[in-house]
């Protein structure tokens, strides 16, 4: 009939519409013009639609539901990096960017994207040590995730160099904050003189001076530095008196094309062998004491 007609909208969760990935929102009247809830061509949920109509109305009211999208929360982890953001509010089907950069002495190794979700525009490896921009989408997903990030040390390389000396490795790759050991034996006739350690590094557990000889093992110790450097030994010939010091006593020994021999006093002689089997004999008038 002719007049104002009425008809609660329904609240009732059996009446509100559905669609994967967003929230109902509310209605919107379509038409006819002279329909309305309060006025207004929105309709909420238990609202009251009306329609005037100066004769009788026999047609349809048409309403429209408007849904707004759903936001998911993907939550951003670290491993020795960092990152721009804790967390992305991500909508349905949509994306979001966040930075991340590996720790100093640290490089990208790895990145876990959640389930439902691509991530892209980074690269990982040892190269990748700087910030980069990360693109996380989601893939119609209707749950969150962790996105996580992952970084690994570095490592550098210590090159070995050798004077008069010869050594277990002729480098060293040492990661970040670590520690590597290598074997340093002079040349026949030489001593241990010097131990040149790279910038920024450490090196111990050797001794240096006449009376080292042998093989030792040094431990070269990054110190928390980005980058390499050059580890250099280097021997310095033992003089003849040097020589007799670190020679036993009754040692028999060769400095450059002369033999000389150690006696009880301490003194080392030029030897000269007589005749055979006659031992060796000093080239002065009498014998050291003890001999």
């Amino acid at each position: 009939k002719a007049g104002v007609h009425g008809i609660t909208i329904p609240s009732t969760s059996d009446y509100l519409p559905t669609k994967t990935g967003y929230t109902f929102n509310h209605w919107e009247i379509q038409g006819p013009t002279t329909a309305n809830c309060n006025n207004s061509t929105t309709c909420y949920p238990g609202d009251l639609l009306t329609i005037y109509s100066d004769e009788e109305f026999t047609g349809n009211v048409t309403i429209k539901a408007i849904y707004d999208i759903n936001y998911y929360t993907v939550t951003i982890s670290n491993t020795n990096t960092t990152s721009g953001a804790s967390s992305l509010s991500i909508p349905y089907g949509g994306s979001q960017t966040v930075t991340v950069t590996p720790s100093t002495g640290y490089y990208l190794s790895s990145v876990s994207c959640p389930a439902g979700y691509t991530c892209s525009g980074y690269g990982t490896g040892t190269s990748y040590t700087g910030t980069q921009t990360v693109t996380v989408k989601n893939n119609n997903a209707t749950t969150g995730g962790t996105l996580s990030f992952t970084g690994a040390k570095r490592s550098f390389t210590v090159s070995v160099t050798n004077s008069n000396t010869s050594s277990g490795a002729s480098s060293l790759s040492i990661p970040y904050g670590e520690s590597k050991t290598v074997t340093v034996t002079p040349s026949s006739g030489y001593y241990l003189s010097g131990v040149s350690c790279p910038s920024g590094y450490t090196c111990s557990g050797y001794s240096t001076g006449y009376t080292k000889t042998g093989t030792q093992t040094v431990t070269v110790k990054n110190n928390n530095h980005v980058g390499g450097g050059t580890l250099t030994f280097t021997g310095t010939r033992l003089t003849l008196s040097q020589t007799c010091a670190n020679a036993g006593k009754g040692t028999v020994f060769a400095y450059g094309s002369t033999w000389y021999r150690k006696f009880n006093n301490g003194a080392c002689y030029t030897r000269y062998r007589v005749v055979a089997p006659v031992d060796w004999y000093t080239a002065q008038s009498s014998c050291p004491s003890g001999t």
